[in-house]
């Protein structure tokens, strides 16, 4: 198996456990006056495989691809000068790619469910699954 069905795999159970504990939870308004209900799935720390949080302008905490050093391409010995680094497929950060294969999976698996995945608005470290509720089935089921 490789890298990328491992992280995918987990992201699927981590959708699936938190949708079967989403229909529970109390509905909410959310800013733009959506009905929601949310669930919490963790944090940034313990779901992406790097346990890291990224800000836009600070990078120093990503260690570069021990493969391309951090450049996103290697050498190619056939026709082109250079080639997608294979281990970090361009991004100049193996950690980084599989944080970004991480959230890619989340997100599709969420959105095969017509749900969502963010981050929390108090603090931008908690990650949470959520479904948009209707209303009228929200009020008959109380």
């Amino acid at each position: 198996m490789t890298i990328e069905e491992t992280i995918r795999n987990e992201a699927k159970e981590i959708i699936e456990s938190a949708l079967k504990k989403i229909e529970s939870e109390e509905s909410y308004k959310d800013m733009d006056g959506n009905t929601l209900k949310s669930i919490f799935i963790g944090t940034c720390f313990n779901i992406m495989p790097s346990g890291k949080y990224y800000m836009p302008f600070a990078c120093s905490n990503v260690e570069k691809c021990s493969k391309c050093d951090g450049k996103g391409e290697i050498t190619n010995s056939n026709y082109a000068e250079t080639v997608e680094c294979p281990v970090c497929h361009g991004i100049g950060s193996e950690e980084a790619y599989k944080d970004q294969v991480m959230q890619e999976a989340l997100e599709d698996f969420a959105d095969k469910y017509s749900a969502f995945v963010h981050n929390g608005e108090g603090d931008p470290c908690d990650m949470f699954v959520s479904i948009v509720v209707d209303e009228d089935e929200d009020m008959e089921m109380e």
